[in-house]
């Protein structure tokens, strides 16, 4: 008995300390299964966006011209801008839905050129266009949509001179077809 009380004497604050730690564990484990402890809301970290710039995109022309019925089945839109834009970030509707290409074929990235990509224009049936994301060459996004209505007419003969109204003119329009996706792709 002499030896735990010198013990005790000897080691009384760390005895202490350890005697609260359990007693606090062993509060907060029958708190825990009592379900009186709840757990402590943490406030939302709330991080914000800093919008990107926009520009307006000034429309300089565009070939056919916006509606035009003039359209030939081998046309390309051609949308000529004011300044240059990245056309590999293009965003995109068109009503009907057609699958499009966009590329930019001049030097300075100005003129945007459009056409199917997969299958070809309808005939007599106006597509609208919308881009809805284009950005510039610094980089800024499209702020408002550019639009453009595309009318296909069919030619009232091909060029070898056949009507597409008869039998040779309508295998000419299968040539014509595939000749004009396999030009648009290249």
């Amino acid at each position: 008995m002499r030896n735990i009380r010198e013990l005790l004497k000897k080691y009384k604050t760390p005895l202490l300390i350890l005697g609260v730690l359990l007693l606090g564990a062993l509060f907060l484990v029958i708190m825990e299964l009592s379900g009186k402890v709840e757990d402590t809301p943490v406030a939302p970290v709330v991080i914000q966006e800093r919008e990107k710039p926009t520009y307006e995109a000034k429309v300089q022309k565009t070939t056919p011209y916006d509606g035009s019925t003039e359209a030939k089945q081998g046309d390309k839109i051609k949308i000529h801008l004011e300044e240059p834009v990245k056309v590999e970030t293009v965003e995109y509707r068109v009503t009907p839905e057609i699958s499009l290409a966009f590329r930019t074929y001049d030097e300075r990235n100005r003129i945007v050129t459009i056409f199917p990509d997969e299958e070809i224009w309808k005939e007599n049936v106006p597509y609208t266009i919308t881009i809805t994301q284009l950005e510039n060459a610094e980089g800024e996004d499209l702020g408002k949509p550019i639009e453009y209505t595309y009318i296909f007419k069919r030619p009232e003969k091909f060029e070898g001179g056949e009507s597409w109204l008869n039998e040779e003119g309508a295998e000419e329009n299968k040539d014509y077809q595939e000749d004009f996706l396999n030009s648009v792709r290249n």
